[in-house]
């Protein structure tokens, strides 16, 4: 074979290489990245008293709602999975061995299990203050439990279950609609059953006009200097006016 054939044969051989070797990498990734089964992901809602659970070994516990063993309890009723565990008495704690069948391994090292965060901070399962079972956390907290290797984060988990706790109530929309306004005055009666003539074109009278619409009430008093309602009441919500000494009387003005 001639110099030129072979080294024609030569970059074919490699480019061949390179190919086949992409080709195996693609091939390879996504086998390394394997993908977190969530189990839950959503709210409950808690209240202040106590349920009671039964562990692995048919023994029943007292535990408070306001845990995180009390929103893995709420999650899994309302979404249908199944958990349970042993209990640890000196700890006064659930262990909890698996959860919707991922199961506790100390087989392996290291070993697989369910570790749990509370708003991104790890947490101590096996222990009497941070325990799954008699942490008190607070509305608006946020668990998640996650299980893989035994580790503080979630960086290894193939499977989690995330929890919002109690989360801020919705806001009430007392009307969320359009009005037809003229140029023309109404009457208007404060509280103190005083008339005032305001232009319909004001937003005083487009809430007029949508308490009309859809049947709420709302009422206030009336400042002559500013010539304008202060509204104190829209549909039962009510002005409260809170004393606090850090206001600046430079920087506040009065009603």
């Amino acid at each position: 074979m001639k110099k030129g054939e072979m080294m024609k044969m030569r970059r074919r051989i490699v480019g061949l290489m390179v190919c086949v070797g992409i080709g195996l990498l693609f091939l390879t990734i996504p086998a390394l990245v394997a993908a977190v089964e969530v189990i839950f992901d959503g709210s409950v809602t808690l209240g202040d008293d106590t349920f009671t659970w039964t562990d692995s070994g048919n023994d029943t516990h007292v535990v408070n709602w306001m845990t995180p063993h009390g929103a893995l309890e709420a999650a899994s009723i309302a979404d249908g999975f199944d958990y349970g565990g042993g209990w640890h008495g000196g700890k006064s704690t659930a262990l909890i061995d698996w959860i919707a069948g991922y199961e506790y391994n100390d087989s392996v090292t290291p070993k697989l299990t369910w570790n749990y965060q509370l708003n991104g901070a790890f947490q101590k399962y096996f222990s009497d203050t941070t325990g799954v079972s008699n942490l008190a956390i607070s509305d608006g907290d946020y668990i998640e439990l996650y299980y893989g290797p035994d580790q503080e984060t979630t960086e290894n988990a193939t499977a989690v279950v995330r929890i919002a706790v109690n989360p801020a109530s919705a806001v009430d929309v007392i009307w969320d609609g359009s009005v037809i306004l003229g140029n023309d005055t109404f009457n208007w009666t404060v509280s103190g059953n005083d008339t005032h003539v305001v232009n319909w074109m004001t937003p005083h009278g487009a809430l007029e006009a949508a308490s009309v619409a859809d049947g709420f009430d709302y009422n206030g008093s009336w400042n002559g200097g500013k010539n304008t309602a202060l509204i104190d009441w829209i549909a039962g919500y009510e002005y409260e006016y809170v004393f606090s000494h850090l206001a600046s009387p430079s920087t506040s003005e009065s009603c």
